[in-house]
């Protein structure tokens, strides 16, 4: 029998190499915050397959699949008839595949929650995050009374483990002995291979920890370009908590995307490298913070990033990220109904 006094929400994201796997991941993390209080989870997602390999990466107990194929207007349906069927109280969208505006006729009798960031978002939104530079450009609060906003860096989703005494008691040596490099769930571009080459170019005395995600597609010819290198490596392969390796290396190379993030979060050294347009401004603006190095747009010098590994930037700043705001805000939306 349904205990109709627990509540319930329902993430609903995709992961494809068109998108990433930000998006679902993200809403991963934030779903512990709400699992650790007593919520029951839920998660919605297109059947593409890096969506269901970070689905069985992360167990996911409670999921539902739907064709890749479906149109917006049948998939809004399929949302309606679960939030019914499985009497959920709040239903929570991170989707960049298309404009959230597309989601019209969502039922009424959920709260609805969602990260944008593109400013498209329907009018009976109640909460929207952005964690991106700029993000309060993008809206007009004051025209939208009825939506809460929660816009800014320090809004970023992080993983609940990063509440961790370890990163403020972490201790930095003299000299770099390892160098770890991460380039998200896919690197479409490529970007964990020509950072590679420079390191075996260089051939440094460093310990190389390679972390690959789910959606990479080129570790059989990494591995062999590495096997002849002579480099002491080691390479991981969809890692779930990324944590422990920000906090045994002494540097680490990385795209800007939500990496850029947990990187900062962790006081750990980052060298990045923008991989996409957006990402720019964000990694211009943890440079003003001097939180980070930054050496380019997909482009970069090769004595810059060798430079930058050698004598890294050490932050000064971790406990700047708050996503534990956000289930506050939609407990408070929830209390005020």
């Amino acid at each position: 029998m349904t205990n109709l006094k627990m509540k319930r929400i329902l993430f609903r994201a995709d992961a494809h190499i068109s998108i990433g796997s930000g998006d679902l991941v993200s809403l991963i993390h934030l779903s512990d915050y709400f699992s650790r209080s007593g919520w029951e989870i839920h998660f919605m997602l297109r059947n593409y397959d890096i969506g269901m390999s970070i689905a069985r990466q992360y167990r996911l107990k409670k999921i539902t699949t739907i064709a890749s194929d479906v149109s917006v207007e049948n998939e809004v349906s399929i949302i309606n008839e679960y939030i019914f069927e499985n009497n959920i109280n709040v239903v929570f969208l991170e989707i960049t595949e298309r404009p959230l505006t597309e989601y019209r006729g969502l039922t009424k009798n959920v709260i609805k929650g969602c990260v944008c960031f593109d400013g498209l978002i329907p009018n009976d939104m109640d909460l929207v995050v952005n964690w991106d530079i700029g993000s309060k450009q993008l809206f007009n609060p004051s025209a939208r009374r009825r939506t809460r906003f929660l816009l800014g860096p320090k809004y970023a989703i992080l993983p609940i483990s990063f509440n961790n005494k370890a990163i403020a008691n972490r201790i930095y040596k003299k000299k770099t002995e390892s160098v770890l490099v991460t380039m998200g769930g896919v690197d479409k571009l490529n970007l964990t291979r020509k950072v590679t080459e420079i390191l075996i170019e260089y051939n440094l005395p460093y310990k190389i920890k390679i972390v690959l995600g789910v959606g990479y597609k080129y570790r059989s010819a990494l591995e062999k370009m590495l096997s002849a290198s002579g480099l002491k490596y080691k390479i991981e392969h969809n890692v779930t908590n990324m944590l422990p390796e920000y906090l045994e290396c002494d540097v680490a190379v990385a795209s800007g995307g939500l990496t850029a993030y947990e990187l900062i979060a962790a006081k750990t050294p980052a060298v990045l490298i923008a991989a996409y347009k957006h990402q720019i401004k964000r990694c211009l603006y943890f440079v003003h913070k001097k939180l980070v190095k930054y050496i380019g747009f997909r482009d970069f010098d090769r004595e810059d990033l060798i430079k930058n590994i050698q004598a890294p930037l050490i932050p000064v700043k971790s406990n700047i990220f708050h996503t534990e705001k956000i289930k506050e805000a939609i407990d408070e939306i929830m209390r005020r109904r």
